[in-house]
């Protein structure tokens, strides 16, 4: 059918207008440089195996980061977007290191140590660990460059030590050790010295959390009043110690976006991810919601890009 010049004189003053026009796709508010909540990384054992996931710090955007078998496990955030985490497979346990935006993923080359526990300095260019080697039982700390290659022990094998987080100035690094008779935190430069004692007959479970402005350590610990476990922030400075939260709870990591502490806990009947008030308000966010267990988690740091 034939169409008028009047017609096409309209259909061309509606294009000239940008009627026509496709309009732009609304932004992804889920793509990784979104505006939003800090990115969260945890593991999840949905899959049957522990894998990791991915999700905004207040429980949106979540998604599976890593498949397939063996166990991934304790994740750590460099600022560029790439999580380290320890890879359990059938030959040994080892460190790998994922792009979120890419999926790229590769092995951490930490040469014959048996590693574990990544955590990525504040500027992404080192990766601390804790590693056994071959035929020896006791772990220590290492650092050693994100490109990989010959690691720098920093502990000196007198105990199983182990769990290494980052102080924010990437000067000297928070572990725990056995070597008082139960676990404490201790601190090592990571230029090289002796280790300094931090906290005394503290029996520690798992790795402290470091504040983002340095100031003070969250601590996973058996309640010596209740038997339960609790998470508790320690000021280094003064030494005080305040109890966050004490409903079974575990595994703190700091949100340096917004306040608070991610912590694993079994409140719900089965271990899962809540946002809790570094001041023990009492306020939560239940942020995962899954009845497989999910726990290790780690936030992104701020401004990450």
């Amino acid at each position: 059918m034939a169409v008028g010049r009047s017609a096409v004189r309209g259909i061309a003053a509606v294009a000239a207008a940008g009627l026509l026009s496709c309009s732009p796709a609304a932004p992804d508010p889920c793509a990784l440089d979104a505006p939003g909540a800090a990115w969260l990384a945890y593991a999840s054992r949905r899959a049957g195996d522990y894998d990791l996931r991915i999700s905004r710090a207040d429980g949106t955007c979540d998604r599976a980061l890593t498949s397939g078998p063996g166990d991934d496990l304790l994740p750590s955030w460099s600022p560029s977007g790439l999580v380290a985490y320890a890879a359990v497979r059938e030959a040994g346990v080892g460190i790998r290191l994922r792009d979120v935006a890419t999926g790229a993923d590769r092995a951490l080359d930490v040469g014959a140590l048996h590693a574990t526990s990544p955590a990525f300095s504040p500027d992404g260019a080192q990766v601390a660990f804790e590693a056994h080697l071959p035929g020896t039982a006791a772990t220590d700390v290492y650092v050693v460059s994100a490109a990989g290659g010959a690691p720098t022990r920093l502990t000196d094998h007198a105990a199983d030590d182990a769990g290494p987080a980052w102080a924010p100035d990437g000067k000297a690094l928070y572990f725990v050790s056995a070597r008082t008779g139960e676990y404490d935190v201790f601190s090592v430069p990571v230029a090289g010295g002796p280790a300094t004692q931090v906290t005394t007959r503290s029996g520690i479970l798992g790795k402290p959390a470091v504040s983002p402005d340095g100031r003070a350590l969250a601590l996973a610990r058996v309640s010596p009043a209740t038997g339960r476990t609790e998470v508790a922030t320690l000021d280094l400075e003064t030494g005080a110690t305040a109890v966050v939260t004490a409903e079974d709870d575990s595994e703190p990591a700091f949100n340096a976006g917004g306040g608070g502490l991610a912590v694993r806990s079994l409140r719900f009947g089965n271990p899962e991810i809540v946002m809790v008030e570094a001041a023990g308000t009492g306020s939560l966010l239940r942020l995962t919601h899954d009845a497989a267990a999910d726990g290790t988690p780690a936030i992104a740091p701020a401004g990450l890009r």
